[in-house]
C-alpha cells in the first residue's frame, strides 16, 4: 500500500465530521480578529471632522500651542501625524512634511503590531490580564 492509498484510508475512517469542527473553529476565529479589530480601531478613531474644525480656529488664530494640545489629546491616528508636523512647523514645510511622513510610520507600526494573530502582543495581553488589568495592551 503506498502513502496516498494510506492516507485516502486514513480520512475515509475518519469520517468528515473533523472537517465541520475545524472549520466551525476557524469560524469562530476569524470573528474574533475582526471584533478584536473593531474594537481597536474604533478606539483609534474620533471626530475628525471636530478636531479638523477646532485645529483650523486654533490655527487661523495663531494658537500654535492650544493647537498642539488640542491634538495631543485626541486619540485619533490623525491627530497624533498632525501634531508631529505643527510640532516643526517652525522651521519650514520641509521639516514638517518629514516629521509627519515619520509620524505615518510609527503609526503604521503600531497597527501591524498590535493585530490580533501576533504572538507576542497576545502574551503581553494576556499577561495583563493575570496581572487584573483589563484594557488591552495596544491601547495604552
Amino acid at each position: 500500500m503506498n502513502t496516498i492509498d494510506t492516507v485516502k484510508e486514513i480520512l475515509l475512517r475518519s469520517g468528515a465530521s473533523w472537517v465541520l469542527w475545524l472549520l466551525g473553529a476557524l469560524s469562530v476565529v476569524s470573528l474574533g480578529i475582526m471584533v478584536e479589530r473593531w474594537f481597536f480601531y474604533r478606539s483609534r478613531g474620533g471626530n475628525l471632522k471636530a478636531l479638523a474644525q477646532g485645529l483650523d480656529a486654533r490655527l487661523a488664530a495663531g494658537e500654535l500651542q492650544l493647537a498642539a494640545q488640542e491634538l495631543e489629546r485626541s486619540p485619533a491616528i490623525a491627530a497624533s501625524i498632525a501634531a508631529a508636523g505643527l510640532r516643526l512647523a517652525d522651521r519650514g514645510p520641509a521639516a514638517a512634511d518629514k516629521a509627519m511622513q515619520s509620524a505615518v510610520a510609527l503609526e503604521r507600526g503600531r497597527l501591524e503590531r498590535c493585530l490580533f494573530g501576533n504572538a507576542r502582543q497576545q502574551r503581553a495581553f494576556h499577561r495583563s490580564v493575570r496581572n487584573g488589568n483589563r484594557r488591552h495592551p495596544c491601547l495604552q
